[in-house]
């Protein structure tokens, strides 16, 4: 299998704890950098849609500035999520 690799950051640009959102061709990725490693999971939160490059990196926890879903950055796996009742 052939692997194709296309730089998209330099590794001083994402500090340890940071974020940056980048676009391959029309996919939106957000790099996070936990603790020296770097993961790459969609930018969308799959509530709204919200830019996730624009909420906060806690740990390996990403929450969502739109309405507060949390993601592990290190799986892309929901981590939590509000009530029905919660969420506008």
């Amino acid at each position: 299998m052939d692997e194709e690799f296309i730089k998209v950051a330099e590794i001083s640009e994402i500090p340890e704890g940071k974020m940056k959102a980048v676009k391959i061709d029309d996919k939106e990725i957000l790099i996070a950098n936990v603790e020296g490693k770097y993961y790459a999971i969609g930018n969308r939160c799959t509530h709204r849609h919200s830019d996730l490059s624009k909420g906060s990196l806690s740990g390996k926890i990403l929450t969502c500035s739109g309405h507060g879903f949390k993601f592990d950055v290190t799986t892309g796996a929901v981590a939590w999520a509000p009530l029905r009742s919660e969420v506008v």
